[in-house]
């Protein structure tokens, strides 16, 4: 139903190209309408779609994979939430948008994760009325998660799919002897021989394993103080399904396997848990 709107939006658009082309005032007022129209009812798709998710997949998926999670549908992460991914991402944008704000636990540790979409504003002045108008433009979306573990990181490094980092020249270019790790990945870092203190052989199929579950490029960074944090690049909402295949044990999954990084990162906070289980 979502395409179908968008198609019959489309033929709007193409009905007000073709009223300037006629100048035909009857034919533009036609092509607005039915564009406005079917925004309104693929709006209404797409919420009810998201709602449906909501239900069938997410709220199952944070059970199966939180120890607690407080899932808030409309809120979002702040520009505050998501510095550490800010460097990573080498994005230029004006502000964040977003939903599906999550507050969790795992293995004693306080997670928070949501779908982020970062906008772009351009303001121009248009030709025929002499207004200032705006527009919006989405430059990224997908998952971000952050959290902060029980200890400190001999050093901070970040990670990011090959060619994804070319910007932060002041870094260097950090190496391992894993072949298949240096052959997906850019590693930067101010100090490799720190960083590989983390970044152990264990760590790196870890992350591996977790990019490959994900449905989008997948970035990770590991900040000197104890944050961690993981972005997957989805242009779209990583909660919700794009394929009914998908559903909540495929989020499950892909959850699993980012907070396996974080256990590996924390060793001691899976032991914790299980002791206080016990």
């Amino acid at each position: 139903m979502r395409k179908l709107w968008g198609f019959i939006n489309m033929v709007g658009l193409l009905l007000v190209a073709g009223g300037f082309i006629a100048k035909s005032a009857v034919l533009i007022g036609l092509g607005i309408a039915v564009a406005a129209l079917a925004q309104w009812q693929k709006g209404r798709a797409e919420k009810a779609h998201r709602e449906q998710a909501q239900t069938t997949s997410v709220r199952p998926a944070l059970q199966s994979v939180f120890d607690t999670a407080d899932y808030q549908p409309d809120a979002r992460l702040s520009n505050l939430d998501i510095t550490p991914m800010q460097l990573l991402l080498h994005q230029d944008y004006h502000y964040v948008d977003g939903c599906d704000k999550i507050t969790a636990t795992h293995h004693g540790v306080s997670v928070l994760l949501g779908n982020v979409r970062l906008m772009e504003t351009e303001t121009f002045r248009d030709e025929e009325t002499n207004l200032e108008r705006t527009n919006e433009k989405e430059v990224w979306q997908g998952l971000m998660l952050t959290c902060k573990v029980g200890h400190a990181f001999p050093a901070g490094f970040a990670i990011a799919p090959r060619g994804k980092m070319d910007g932060l020249l002041r870094y260097a270019d950090m190496k391992t002897e894993n072949e298949a790790f240096d052959k997906r990945f850019t590693v930067k870092t101010d100090n490799p021989e720190a960083a590989l203190l983390t970044l152990t052989p264990q760590m790196q199929e870890k992350i591996l394993d977790a990019a490959n579950a994900s449905p989008g490029a997948f970035f990770v960074t590991f900040c000197q103080d104890g944050r961690v944090s993981a972005a997957v690049r989805t242009g779209r909402n990583f909660f919700v399904p794009d394929k009914k295949a998908e559903g909540g044990e495929r989020l499950a999954e892909n959850l699993r396997k980012i907070l396996a990084i974080i256990d590996e990162a924390d060793p001691i906070a899976p032991v914790k848990a299980q002791e206080g289980a016990d």
